[in-house]
């Protein structure tokens, strides 16, 4: 029993029981609100260019190409960055670029800043994603910097974006930290409406000039000061004109600078070709190229008719330009400069009176009242001399040798009776004739080169009646070693080559005149040329060639064609230039065009618009395969 109490007795009381403490759950980073706010443009922006994607811009170019070229949209982040960012890129979406004017006038604030902004694929790890080259850290506003591994110089960020993207990459181009430019490239320039062209540039230039000011007015002091006094050819008179003349051109760029306000280029890829058309507006006229520019606004009119049913089988240039009322003002500086020329040469040389005056003439015969004009000339290859062609002394005999040897035509229609072109070419080659023209040309030369030139009519046969025809013959010799041309020792001057050329001037009516020109052709082929132009039905018209359309859009005043097979044959005549042009999408009948067209009053623009053809693209593509 007092067992059984015994054991039913108190026992030691349990161990106390710590209570367990609370979990405390560990705070979450608040989430970061990405700043997608508008804002407006910052001060002091010069230059903007805007893109499409990159992906449609490169397949704008890569129809241009062989079937088997290989163009990557995105290595053009590797260009301004590095290869690890292309793995971000959104190339469906578009590309920016600002250049940014500092403020202020230390050293820093002389370097313009620069930066490019391009789409970043949706959704993205962007961390996850360049970790093996950058570390990134973010910013209040979502912006993310990225910090290059092993180093401090931050040239990208991420930034939130408003617009196609919702977020964009901008790089600092110029080693400046992109952060100052990022928020306009991501929440400003994405909201202005898009141009149509796939690329568009902007250059504010009076900001430039503004900014600038100090370094332009030093760079004008040279250039009319050291530039103009490296002139020198070691002829008292000629040389104190061309001085002046290098004064005069110096303070035209930089007149040209003080007129222009803005400048804008466009880019477009339609089938043809690459298309840039470049507008600029001035705010003044104090320069003769904003004056030229300018000119025929206020009288618009089409681009000769005529042109496009000239000959085209080997030309390499057309061309046309359409007579404005500012036109006569416009030659008379290019004039006035020319009778200085001759005016100069006329004392250093000591031309008798007689010669002077004949020479004077020519300058005023080829600068008549300007009317509209069109033109082109073909080139066929050059004359084969036996024995090859002689090497001569000196740059200018050498391409003057080369020049004399072309077979080449041209033709002309000039809008106005035959007289003023009848008279030109008469005194041209009366001059030519005279003794002072070739001992100043084998002087100035210093190649010891010998220039004699004769003449003789031409029957017109089958052509309009009143028709002007003249065949001349320029020879050109040189000694065939170093000896001296005069006195003992000398040997007698070998042939170079010999130029014939035929000048047909054929009247058409009262108001028209037609011009050939033949360069080493047979007898009989100019009349053939001119009257193939004259009857304006050739098998082969300039206005059929891939591009010709372009060149006589809207109301130019001037506009010029250069052939892709023309200028082949005419630089690089070999069988494997011909093989080449065979290969091109256009077999080499695409041309570089251009055409200039000013706007009306009181609009103060002109736009400059050339193609690139498909040709010429697809040209350099193979050449640097090659």
């Amino acid at each position: 029993m007092s067992f059984l109490l015994g054991s039913c007795g108190p026992s030691e009381a349990p161990p106390p029981v710590t209570p367990a403490k609370p979990v405390v759950e560990a705070k979450k980073p608040p989430p970061i609100v990405e700043d997608r706010s508008p804002v407006e443009a910052p001060p002091g922006l010069a230059v903007q260019a805007h893109a499409i994607g990159l992906k449609t811009l490169v397949r704008g170019v890569k129809a241009y190409l062989p079937g088997n070229a290989t163009l990557d949209p995105r290595a053009l982040v590797r260009e301004v960055a590095d290869a690890s960012l292309e793995r971000i890129l959104d190339v469906d979406k578009p590309a920016d670029l600002v250049v940014q004017v500092p403020e202020g006038t230390g050293k820093d604030a002389q370097i313009p800043r620069v930066a490019v902004a391009f789409g970043v694929e949706d959704d993205l790890d962007v961390a996850n994603a360049v970790k093996d080259s950058y570390r990134v850290e973010v910013l209040p506003g979502g912006v993310m910097r990225l910090v290059p591994v092993g180093g401090n110089e931050v040239r990208c960020v991420v930034a939130p974006a408003l617009g196609p993207a919702r977020r964009r990459l901008v790089c600092g181009l110029t080693g400046n930290d992109p952060l100052g430019l990022a928020p306009w490239l991501a929440r400003g320039v994405t909201r202005k409406e898009p141009a149509a062209a796939a690329v568009r540039v902007d250059v504010d230039v009076t900001m430039v000039k503004k900014k600038y000011a100090v370094e332009i007015d030093k760079a004008h002091a040279f250039g009319r000061g050291d530039l103009a006094s490296e002139v020198k050819t070691g002829w008292a008179e000629l040389d104190r004109v061309l001085k002046g003349i290098t004064k005069n051109v110096v303070d035209e760029v930089f007149d040209v600078i003080d007129d222009l306000d803005t400048l804008s280029l466009e880019a477009a890829t339609p089938e043809a070709g690459v298309q840039l058309g470049l507008t600029a507006t001035f705010a003044g006229t104090k320069s003769w190229v904003a004056r030229m520019m300018l000119a025929g606004g206020d009288n618009p009119g089409p681009a000769n008719p005529r042109l496009a049913k000239l000959p085209g089988d080997g030309v390499w240039l057309a061309a046309f330009s359409r007579a404005t009322p500012q036109s006569d003002g416009l030659i008379a500086p290019i004039q006035t400069a020319l009778k200085d020329v001759v005016t100069a040469l006329a004392l250093d040389f000591k031309w008798p009176a007689k010669d002077r005056d004949l020479a004077l003439e020519v300058v005023k015969l080829a600068f008549p009242a300007a009317v509209d004009t069109a033109f082109v000339s073909a080139n066929l290859g050059k004359v084969e001399l036996p024995g090859g062609t002689p090497k001569p002394h000196g740059d200018v005999a050498r391409a003057t040798a080369n020049a004399f040897l072309s077979k080449a035509w041209s033709v002309s229609v000039i809008e106005r009776d035959a007289k003023a072109p009848t008279a030109f070419v008469k005194a041209l080659f009366a001059w030519a004739q005279r003794p002072s023209f070739a001992d100043t040309y084998r002087a100035l030369t210093k190649d010891r080169l010998a220039i004699k030139v004769t003449t003789k009519a031409l029957a017109a046969k089958d052509l309009p009646k009143g028709s002007w025809a003249q065949r001349a013959e320029l020879e050109l010799s040189i000694p065939s070693d170093d000896k001296p041309a005069k006195g003992k020792g000398a040997k007698k001057p070998t042939a170079l080559a010999k130029l014939v050329t035929d000048t047909i001037i054929a009247p058409d009516g009262p108001n028209r005149t037609w011009v050939g020109v033949a360069q080493n052709l047979g007898d009989g082929e100019l009349p053939k040329v001119l009257a193939t132009a004259l009857g304006g039905a050739p098998a082969s018209p300039i206005g059929s060639r891939p591009g010709f359309d372009f060149l006589t859009q809207g109301t130019p005043t001037i506009g010029g064609l250069f052939a892709i097979d023309g200028l082949t044959r005419t630089a690089l005549h070999t069988r494997k230039t011909e093989e080449l042009l065979t290969k091109l999408p256009d077999q080499g009948k695409g041309a570089f065009v251009f055409r200039m067209t000013p706007s009306k009053p009181p609009k103060a623009t002109t736009e400059v618009t050339a193609l690139i053809p498909r040709d010429a693209i697809a040209a350099v593509w193979m050449f640097s395969m090659h």
